[in-house]
């Protein structure tokens, strides 16, 4: 389900006023309380010197905590921004007057008052974050008050100096206030856009998550349009893309949108000939269609008709051509996108324009090698006949059944069956191999006598025999009937026995069949000339030879042991191999093990 439209995104401006607002009601009670403080000092080290000034300074307390209370009750009711700079100017202001009030009553210098209006001055535009002009009407407030209250304080020497100081702290104290406003106002703007390329780029990230994870599901373009209505929290969202029959873009998925509105825009088709809109898309730039000026993009009865108030046009490209468009609307049409949620948009588009891109090849990558492997399947049934056709004939040919034959003609009658016998067995690895990488070859089980299994294996591999070498077989299970797939275990045991006769010239092959701790282990011996050490990890990978050379003296593609191990992993066992130079090999094939009847144990 798509999640709740999002709250509009203010404007910076506003964020901005908004949140200095908020400090400056924070900072202003600080101020408040702060400045009763000082008053309270000042009054009693006033009282202190002048005993009969008392009942006037405690008037005079008493006001400015009743204005600080009234200040502090404004501060907690949150009032607009403008209400609290209005507060903060007043009490300022009183403050500034009270200071000049006291220096009257007092009877003090000028230069004393000047001192304390500059330090207010001062605290005031350090404190509160209201900007030059806040600023510049307190200074102002504050040579008034100092020019009034020069008529009553006694004539001094540094009357003037104490004005041009003043003159001179409250024209700095504008001036801080104002390159304080500024920073923090950059600040805000630099964090602000950090925090949004950070959302923007998780968000993104999202994204290409959920159109990676699986790119040959069918409903990868609604997922999109879910995602689209909620990032960027717009009322519908639809993709359309490219069609050759009829030439022309049509709606492919869409989210949010009316199903009756949804039903008749999916049989329209827009040929990028006669449509104004997709001729002005370009890469990476977004079209927005809202108002009586984009009449000639999208007609204002479409618009009216598809619920397309406010509508962004994100193009999808590969390259420079257009494959699709993404599009994002609202129904209002006085709602505008905001640089938030065009960036998104785009970057929606073109996470989408990179999956859809992906998934046409994969759709195409696996309809070539569907048709790579129908070929495969064929040719290799299509080899088989003949080929058994030859090794039949040779066959007859070998047992005189067409005549005696010379020493001679039954060398060259040998040499070409075992030519044959090997491209057949290579064109049978091949089948085998196509069967596998189609995933249709499954697991049939089925009660398979074992020693007639390894008799067979051993009488077929005769052929294969060289002189001065001898193939023998023992099988020591319990019992002769096991439950497994006949096939696959024949054509597992028949590899490794042609593999490790292929490689021993000499001595023997030996196949050992025995149970233990509940599985079968079928053992293959030879004194061949051995695998070195760092080839065994790598011998049942697809096309390995351990002599890969143009000059090796064996043949063969590096296909056996591979199927070998892709069908042992099929039947749910494991096999491992040591080996020594010069010494020989030995394969450990390891199978569950049901016996027809019963389990063996160990």
């Amino acid at each position: 389900m798509a999640s709740a439209p999002q709250p509009v995104a203010q404007p910076l401006e506003v964020q901005f006023e908004r949140d200095n607002a908020q400090l400056l009601a924070h900072r202003l009670t600080f101020a408040l309380f702060l400045s009763l403080a000082f008053v309270g000092a000042i009054g009693f080290f006033g009282w202190a010197l002048h005993p009969a000034s008392g009942e006037q300074l405690l008037r005079g307390f008493t006001l400015q905590v009743g204005v600080a209370a009234i200040g502090l009750g404004l501060c907690r009711l949150r009032p607009p921004p403008r209400l609290i700079q209005v507060v903060a100017l007043l009490l300022v202001a009183h403050l500034l007057g009270r200071l000049a009030v006291d220096a009257r009553l007092f009877a003090s210098h000028a230069e004393h008052l000047a001192v304390w209006q500059v330090c207010l001055l001062t605290g005031a535009a350090m404190l509160l974050p209201w900007g030059g002009r806040s600023q510049a009407i307190v200074a102002l407030v504050a040579l008034g008050s100092f020019s009034w209250a020069l008529s009553y304080l006694p004539p001094s020497p540094g009357t003037m100096l104490s004005a041009l100081g003043l003159a001179a702290g409250a024209i700095t104290s504008v001036f801080g206030a104002r390159f304080l406003d500024q920073s923090r106002r950059s600040t805000f703007v630099q964090t602000a856009r950090l925090h949004e390329d950070a959302e923007i780029g998780a968000a993104l990230a999202h994204v290409g998550q959920m159109l990676s994870a699986d790119l040959s599901r069918p409903d990868l373009l609604d997922q999109v349009n879910q995602l689209a209505v909620e990032l960027v929290g717009c009322d519908w969202s639809g993709t359309f893309t490219w069609h050759e029959r009829p030439r022309g873009y049509r709606l492919g998925s869409s989210f949010g949108l009316r199903a009756d509105a949804r039903t008749e825009l999916a049989m329209l088709d827009f040929p990028s000939e006669v449509s104004p809109l997709l001729r002005v898309l370009e890469p990476h730039h977004l079209v927005e269609v809202g108002g009586e000026d984009h009449e000639r993009l999208v007609p204002p009865h479409l618009r009216r008709r598809f619920e397309m108030g406010s509508t962004l046009f994100a193009p999808l490209h590969r390259g420079t051509e257009l494959t699709g468009v993404l599009v994002c609307a609202f129904r209002d049409p006085r709602r505008r996108f905001t640089e938030r949620e065009r960036r998104l948009a785009l970057g929606i588009a073109h996470a989408t324009a990179i999956a859809h891109q992906n998934a046409i090849l994969i759709r195409d990558l696996t309809a070539a090698s569907r048709l790579k492997s129908d070929f495969v399947a064929t040719i290799s049934h299509e080899l088989r006949t003949p080929l058994n056709i030859i090794l039949g004939y040779t066959d007859l040919l070998g047992i005189g059944e067409f005549g005696d034959l010379l020493p001679a003609q039954r060398e060259v009658l040998a040499t070409t069956r075992r030519s044959a016998q090997q491209l057949f067995e290579l064109v049978s690895s091949t089948l085998n191999l196509n069967r596998m990488d189609t995933g249709r070859e499954s697991v049939e089980l089925d009660v398979t006598d074992l020693d007639e299994l390894l008799a067979e294996v051993v009488s077929e591999s005769q052929p294969l025999i060289g002189a001065g070498v001898r193939l023998a077989y023992s099988n020591h299970l319990d019992s002769r009937m096991v439950v497994i797939d006949r096939v696959k275990l024949k054509t597992i045991v028949k590899n490794l026995i042609g593999n490790a006769l292929k490689f021993t010239d000499h001595g023997s092959v030996e196949l050992l069949a025995h149970a233990s701790h509940g599985q079968m282990i079928i053992e293959v011996r030879d004194t061949g000339i051995g695998i070195p050490q760092e080839q065994l990890p790598v011998i049942f990978e697809m096309f390995r030879q351990v002599d890969a050379s143009p000059t090796r003296r064996h043949d063969g593609v590096g296909l056996g042991l591979y199927i070998v191990k892709r069908l042992v992993d099929l039947l749910g066992g494991s096999i491992l191999v040591a080996s020594e130079l010069g010494v020989g090999s030995t394969f450990t094939l390891t199978l569950p093990l049901t016996t027809a009847g019963y389990r063996i144990a160990s």
